[in-house]
């Protein structure tokens, strides 16, 4: 349970700092689950690499239960998919922040098997 504790985190960390560095920028939205699909709208491109950017963390975390055979930008199209109809259908979830979404996303999307 720690030796995959350590990683998760790390991988958290770094894509809360990523979300915080294209914010900064002026980029994608990365506020809010409504605010980041909203912006999606003006800059698709900046979606894509968050999205991306969400998936290559969990991957290198071991986090979470993504298909080998399903590529990175698959799953990045698929996670933006359920964080798009998130967003539209469940205003649960309408401001919480997009990194701990992107990890919902990932477990909603891929449950594992138990």
């Amino acid at each position: 349970m720690i030796k995959r504790l350590v990683p998760a985190l790390a991988a958290l960390a770094a894509l809360a700092a990523m979300t915080a560095a294209a914010a900064a920028a002026g980029a994608t939205n990365t506020k809010s689950l409504n605010a980041f699909v909203t912006s999606c709208s003006t800059d698709a491109g900046g979606c894509r690499s968050i999205t991306l950017s969400a998936v290559k963390s969990a991957r290198s975390a071991e986090y979470g239960c993504i298909p080998k055979e399903v590529s990175d930008n698959d799953a990045a199209a698929k996670l933006f998919d359920w964080l798009k109809n998130t967003a539209n259908g469940d205003q649960k979830y309408a401001n919480d922040a997009l990194p701990d979404l992107m990890w919902t996303g990932i477990d909603e999307v891929w449950p594992c098997k138990k």
